[in-house]
């Protein structure tokens, strides 16, 4: 698939995802910033949240793209510093994580 359709797939999606509280406030849960981002518990919350080890890396019309499970936490590094809310995301565009730049991260659902 062209980044042009990940991304538009993934927008429609995302807007319907069912987001999980992690506090009674909020979705979303911090992972640290910049080069203090905790790249192991990142990587955990990955490899237990998607089964799947392609997934796709959603940034804009122009740069959204596959990438290999076991290199997500390097390509969301190198697009957060580039775009505000980098997504990842399976191939059947069901399971979200998106990230921010602040250094916090949220997970959901499609129609749970």
């Amino acid at each position: 698939m062209d980044s042009k359709n990940i991304f538009i797939a993934c927008s429609a999606m995302l807007q319907k995802a069912d987001w999980e509280k992690v506090s009674d406030e909020s979705e979303w849960y911090y992972i640290g910033e910049g080069e203090k981002l905790n790249s192991e518990l990142v990587q955990s919350n990955i490899n237990q949240f998607f089964s799947d080890n392609s997934l796709y890396l959603v940034t804009d019309r122009h740069h959204s793209k596959e990438i290999a499970k076991a290199n997500a936490v390097q390509e969301i590094q190198d697009a957060i510093v580039l775009f505000s809310e980098p997504t990842i995301c399976d191939k059947e565009f069901k399971r979200f994580i998106t990230f921010n730049k602040i250094g916090v991260a949220k997970h959901g659902v499609f129609g749970t």
